[in-house]
C-alpha cells in the first residue's frame, strides 16, 4: 500500500509501500547511510544492570542481550540444579546417570557415557545383525595377483578418478585421498583388467552396500 512518508534525515516528503512487518524512514539510500547512528555509538552500546538468577548478583551487560547470568560458571551450576532429580539407567552398564526430562520423554537417552553406547550398537549391527551384510563377503581373501601395482596401474589408466562422481586423487583429502580398486563382478579372485575399476572411498562403499553391478565402459 502507498503512503506518503516523511523522511527523518531530510524532511522531504515521499511515496512509499508501507508493509505490516517493516517501516521505511528514508527517501533514499544516500539519506540513511548519512543519517543512521553507527552500532558502536547507538543504544546498541547502552549498558544495563541485571540481576543473575543463579547467585542473585547484580552485573552490567549490554541493553540488547538476553543474558541471564553473569558468568558462565553460574549458567552450569543453574542447569544442574535443574536435573537434580531426573535421572536414568543405561541399559548396558546399569549405572544411575542425570539427563534431561524432555530427553526421557523423547526417549532419546539409553546410554551413560559414548563408550556403551558404542558397545551396544557393535553387539546390535555386526556380522549377520548389520542390513549390509553379505554372507560374509568382505572375510574373502584377495589373490596374491591384487596388489600394489596392479591396483596402480588399474588407477593410472582411469586417470587417477573416480569413475563414479568423477572427483580426482587431487580433489580427495586426507585418508580418503587414494582412490580404490573395485571388482565390477564382486569376485575378489578375477583380476582380469576388464573387472577393475577405480572408486573413492564414498562411491566404493555405496557401490558394495547396494551391490550393483555396473558395466561402465571406457
Amino acid at each position: 500500500m502507498l503512503k506518503i512518508i516523511k523522511c527523518k534525515g531530510c524532511g522531504k516528503e515521499f511515496k512509499g509501500y508501507v508493509y505490516p512487518n517493516r517501516e521505511i524512514f528514508y527517501c533514499s539510500k544516500k539519506c540513511y547511510i548519512k543519517n543512521k547512528i553507527p552500532y558502536n555509538k547507538g543504544i546498541h552500546k547502552k549498558l544495563l544492570n541485571r540481576v543473575c538468577i543463579n547467585c542473585k548478583k547484580k552485573y552490567k551487560t549490554y541493553i540488547h542481550t538476553n543474558k541471564k547470568f553473569c558468568s558462565w560458571k553460574c549458567y552450569k551450576e543453574w542447569q544442574g540444579k535443574g536435573l537434580d532429580a531426573t535421572y536414568n539407567i543405561c541399559i548396558v552398564c546399569s549405572k544411575k546417570y542425570k539427563t534431561k526430562p524432555c530427553w526421557l520423554k523423547k526417549h532419546t537417552t539409553k546410554y551413560c557415557s559414548r563408550k556403551c553406547k558404542y558397545v551396544d550398537m557393535k553387539e546390535k549391527y555386526s556380522l549377520s545383525n548389520n542390513p549390509n551384510w553379505q554372507n560374509g563377503k568382505s572375510f574373502e581373501p584377495y589373490s596374491p595377483e591384487f596388489n600394489g601395482e596392479l591396483k596402480e596401474k588399474i588407477r593410472k589408466r582411469d586417470k587417477y578418478a573416480c569413475q563414479r562422481c568423477g572427483k580426482t586423487e587431487k580433489e580427495l583429502k586426507g585418508m580418503h585421498k587414494h582412490l580404490d580398486v573395485h571388482h565390477r563382478n564382486f569376485n575378489k579372485k578375477d583380476n582380469r583388467i576388464g573387472n577393475l575399476i577405480s572408486y573413492c572411498k564414498r562411491c566404493h562403499s555405496i557401490i558394495n552396500r547396494k551391490n550393483l553391478n555396473r558395466k561402465e565402459t571406457f
